[in-house]
């Protein structure tokens, strides 16, 4: 059930309807954090320039750690098919030996 979740971003409240209470608030501290490091390094910029660097920054990461996921799961599919590969070997040289 959707349940009203108040935050706070940049000094500003907002509310917003979700399922999962602990999440909505984990993003918007996270939103919140980015929101303000970049607010403080860039003081004289408006809000709207600073909530488009947010949402660019936030892009970012989600970008970068998209592309993370893919080389980690190239590396493990390499892994497994070197794995199976190695197993395959044992099994055919037991099988010789076994047929002796």
């Amino acid at each position: 059930m959707a349940k009203t979740v108040k935050f706070t971003i940049g000094g500003r409240e907002y509310s917003l309807k979700g399922d999962n209470e602990a999440l909505l608030n984990r993003a918007a501290n996270d939103v919140n954090n980015i929101y303000t490091k970049i607010q403080e390094s860039y003081p004289d910029e408006s809000i709207s320039t600073i909530s488009v660097l947010t949402a660019l920054n936030i892009a970012e990461k989600s970008i970068n750690e998209k592309q993370q996921i893919e080389v980690d799961e190239n590396y493990l599919v390499e892994q497994i098919n070197k794995m199976t590969d190695y197993l395959s070997k044992v099994m055919r040289y037991d099988k010789f030996y076994e047929n002796e």
